[in-house]
């Protein structure tokens, strides 16, 4: 299939992944994702439940963490995880 695919038919497809990403398809969103950062390794927590002040989430815009919000909170909903409305989020504002 590769030797079929040019570049600029890997642009393409790279383009409408991207632009699926952007519009709020979580599934497309991991994998683009998987493909920039590398996949996601599982690891085991130490500390109490929740406990995440080392997070450094400096690289992120506001808004980069508010679209991040908007997708996990739609996935959620999805997922009929939901519940009800729960605390108010920076993305609900």
């Amino acid at each position: 299939m590769r030797r079929n695919m040019t570049e600029e038919d890997a642009d393409k497809i790279a383009q409408v992944a991207i632009s699926r990403a952007k519009s709020g398809d979580a599934k497309m969103l991991a994998l683009v994702w998987e493909r920039l950062e590398g996949k996601a390794v599982a690891r085991t927590e130490s500390g109490a439940p929740g406990a995440f002040s080392d997070i450094d989430l400096s690289e992120f815009t506001t808004e980069d963490l508010k679209g991040m919000l908007r997708i996990l909170k739609t996935e959620n909903d999805k997922e009929g995880h939901g519940g009800g409305k729960g605390p108010a989020t920076p993305a609900d504002e």
